[in-house]
């Protein structure tokens, strides 16, 4: 036991603050359901709730567009064999769990507590809508009733005769509440209320496939700068070898020990940066595990060796054109579309002739009745029917008050709709540009890579054949300039991706298939 206590203490700093890290996440959940108590105002949001098709999610070509060296993963995150017990149960080696882009986009979707609890609450709103859709059926109620009266009772001239009786009742009984515009106002508000939990489901899932998409972009990413930057740590041990082996005063120049020791700083700034990387990485993963509804415990390891520019959305259309396709089919638009159409729908009903039906109410019962002075009883069947039809005249004293307040939250619909469109229009403009400039920045920086690369060869070549005015530092200068070439191809495709995804679910483009919640009386499980 002490044994496996010892073995899990270096654990406990990360299970620390993993649990931190997702309380905090679930208090924010938790903050983000408050804006729903805002449906009686108008407040709408959007969102998709569909993976993008298999055929939409292709990788790019990994050797047309840069030549950038990209080492396999390190040790650490190669394929391991399954965990072994080390005797008490605990697990020796890590979980490994290989994700691409589409498996991502999957899990996302099916798995994600928040996109369930999203489904789970449209469901809810189903039902809600089901049960408003019978509210015109009458109640039956079947009891008794005793009653017992002892005491002075008024005659009709007002003289008061004294009374002892009781009576006793069993049977049917119906009671009947025909309220028409209260029913259709009862329908019309669970129908408003399912709308806005299929809006709130395609927000929700919209937004959980681009976090994750885009985390799986930077965590790909952040191995690929690692197997550079291994890369890179190897040249530059070589290059100070070579130089500490110069400045050795039995063997070469001493003053060339400002060459080894200026490799030397270079090289902790490489481990350094490795360092900050790797942590990248682990947070991305962390974060990742999350929005798939993963075990937290899992190592995900990117099947895709390579971050490649993804060619999800095609740009040369016009703007305006992916502005129109967007506005049609874009997150959120078909939800809003159908919550003005059933508002505008409420509304002339309420203003028709409607308006002037009266409340309907009617008691029938039927069965044994038994009365008679003191504690007898005579027995004998008893059927009574009762109709009222009755206006409540303090509707016609509030009506322009309550034509106001409907007025104002159709405004509010009508310009939570219109901010929607605006969103859309301003986003798809900006991944737009962003994809097209990133294609110019992936061929600038491609450029930049194989320029780096020939000047380091170049150098290379003046200090083996030592040439004048050539240096150790010089060979250390070129390497440094390729890292950052390569790490600024890493950023642009990085960049080029992510606008690449928005594009994607910003254009509708993204819903592969209906979520569950679309479909009424069916459980909203994960498919």
């Amino acid at each position: 036991m002490d044994g496996a206590i010892r073995r899990r203490l270096p654990e406990l700093p990360r299970l620390l603050t993993s649990w931190k890290w997702l309380g905090e996440l679930v208090f924010q959940g938790c903050m983000m359901g408050m804006p729903l108590l805002a449906i009686a105002c108008g407040q709408f949001n959007q969102s998709t709730s569909a993976r993008p098709p298999e055929a939409m999610v292709a990788r790019g070509a990994s050797g047309d567009r840069a030549e950038v060296t990209v080492l396999p993963p390190p040790e650490e995150v190669q394929p391991a064999q399954p965990a072994r017990s080390a005797g008490d149960g605990s697990p020796t080696d890590s979980k490994l769990l290989p994700i691409n882009l589409d498996t991502v986009f999957r899990l996302a979707e099916d798995q994600n507590a928040q996109v369930g609890l999203a489904r789970a609450r449209v469901e809810e709103a189903w039902a809600t809508k089901d049960v408003a859709d019978m509210s015109w059926l009458p109640s039956l109620n079947v009891g008794a009733l005793y009653f017992r009266h002892e005491g002075g009772i008024a005659n009709e001239n007002g003289t008061i005769t004294r009374s002892s009786f009781g009576l006793l009742f069993g049977g049917l009984e119906i009671t009947s509440r025909l309220d028409l515009r209260e029913a259709v106002y009862t329908k019309v508000n669970a129908e408003r209320q399912l709308w806005q939990q299929r809006g709130e489901l395609r927000r929700v899932t919209s937004e959980t496939l681009l976090d994750a998409a885009t985390t799986y972009i930077d965590l790909l990413a952040a191995r690929n700068a690692e197997a550079i930057l291994l890369e890179q740590l190897k040249e530059i041990d070589n290059l100070y070898g070579r130089a500490d082996r110069l400045a050795d005063p039995a063997k070469g120049d001493p003053g060339a020990r400002i060459e080894a020791v200026r490799i030397r700083v270079q090289q902790r700034a490489f481990q350094q940066r490795l360092a900050s990387v790797r942590e990248q990485a682990k947070r991305a993963s962390a974060k990742l595990a999350y929005l798939l509804g993963v075990d937290p415990d899992l190592t995900l390891v990117p099947v895709d060796q390579k971050l490649a520019p993804l060619q999800l959305v095609d740009v040369s259309p016009a703007v305006n054109d992916l502005v129109a396709q967007a506005l049609r089919s874009g997150p959120g638009v078909q939800e809003m579309e159908g919550l003005l159409a059933l508002i505008h729908e409420s509304m002339a009903k309420a203003c028709g002739p409607a308006k002037y039906l009266p409340i309907l109410e009617m008691r029938m019962i039927e069965g044994g009745f038994g009365t008679g002075p003191g504690d007898s009883m005579t027995w004998d069947n008893r059927w009574d029917l009762g109709v009222q039809a009755r206006w409540n005249l303090m509707e016609w004293v509030t009506a322009q008050d309550r034509q106001r307040v409907l007025e104002a939250r159709t405004e509010q619909a009508h310009l939570a709709f219109q901010d929607l469109r605006s969103k859309l229009t301003a986003g798809v403009k900006e991944a737009r540009e962003a994809s097209v400039g990133g294609q110019e920045q992936i061929g600038f920086a491609q450029e930049q890579v194989n320029e780096a690369r020939k000047v380091h060869d170049l150098s290379e070549k003046r200090v083996q054949n030592l040439v004048q005015g050539s240096s150790y530092s010089e060979v250390l200068l070129s390497l440094v300039s390729v890292a950052g070439a390569q790490a600024s191809y890493l950023n642009a495709v990085r960049d080029y991706d992510q606008a690449q995804i928005r594009l994607l679910i910003l254009l509708g483009a993204a819903a592969g298939r209906p979520a569950n919640g679309d479909c009424p009386n069916l459980p909203c499980q994960p498919q």
